[in-house]
């Protein structure tokens, strides 16, 4: 009888859990929100702009969760298959996560969610 080794730490497996937390960050993006759009404003802005940028900012986030969800759809296309492509998506996910925690953690303009938007989802 042969024996089937079973791998604990598949690039499959690796690139599912970077993908979930990436999702996730990306909600939590949301309700931390507030002070990444009020930081871009000028002092004594009104209602108006601080509504303005929140939506551009919602925009761009829902996006990139659509995209991400859409990620998740092509995970089993290529489960069990390691491509460059596989190995370039883990990368930008794992850049993804910290820059996205870096805007969490450190209160950073909603602006600077754009480029890490743009390269990494």
């Amino acid at each position: 009888m042969g024996s089937k080794t079973v791998q604990l730490f598949s690039i499959s497996s690796i690139r599912i859990f970077t993908l979930l937390v990436h999702f996730l960050i990306t909600l939590c993006l949301i309700w931390t929100r507030y002070p990444a759009v009020a930081i871009t404003l000028s002092p004594g802005y009104s209602s108006k702009q601080y509504h303005n940028a929140e939506n551009s900012y919602l925009a761009v986030i829902s996006f990139s969760i659509i995209l991400i969800i859409l990620e998740f759809a092509m995970i089993p296309v290529n489960y069990g298959k390691v491509y460059f492509r596989t190995i370039i998506s883990l990368s930008l996910d794992l850049a993804a996560i910290f820059f996205d925690g870096w805007i969490i953690l450190d209160g950073l303009s909603w602006k600077s969610y754009v480029p890490i938007f743009i390269v990494c989802v």
